[in-house]
């Protein structure tokens, strides 16, 4: 009796195998179907940017849902932006402060409007008075100008 049950487990382990290449598709040559492959998931949408911080006298590229073709930047003394290519625009900080930037397509609608927080970064901020001339210096620890007085008494960014 044992070695019939052994006899019938040998067999039916033998069989599956065989079983389930026959359960298997067939294909006009008369093979077999090979697995099917699953495609892999696109990638998450990249999220809208609604606040960048960037560091001083630093540039960064600024992602875009849309394609840009203009941009504008509130306050040109705090940051600067170019459109780089159609889904990326350049951020550059030129002064201390919060402004924002407006991202627009060719049509005019607007595909980005982002709060632009520039930070001082590692660097100590000085700010010089001399009479009508004001003057702002970034330290670390060497200083430079960051700013330089204009003939309204208004301060232009540094070159």
């Amino acid at each position: 009796m044992r070695c019939l049950d052994l006899t019938r487990a040998l067999l039916t382990a033998s069989l599956l195998p065989l079983a389930a290449l026959l359960s298997a598709p067939a294909l006009a040559d008369g093979g077999v179907s090979p697995p099917r492959r699953v495609a892999p998931a696109p990638p998450p949408a990249p999220e809208p940017v609604n606040h960048i911080r960037i560091d001083l006298n630093h540039t960064l590229p600024v992602p875009t849902l849309a394609d840009a073709a203009a941009v504008v930047v509130g306050n040109p003394a705090i940051a600067d932006a170019t459109v780089f290519d159609l889904r990326t625009v350049l951020l550059t900080a030129r002064g201390p402060g919060i402004t924002n930037l407006l991202v627009l397509d060719a049509k005019g609608k607007t595909v980005m409007n982002a709060t632009v927080e520039v930070s001082t970064g590692p660097y100590q901020m000085i700010h010089m008075q001399r009479g009508a001339e004001a003057t702002q210096l970034a330290c670390n620890p060497a200083c430079v100008v960051t700013t330089l007085p204009t003939a309204g008494g208004a301060l232009a960014a540094a070159n």
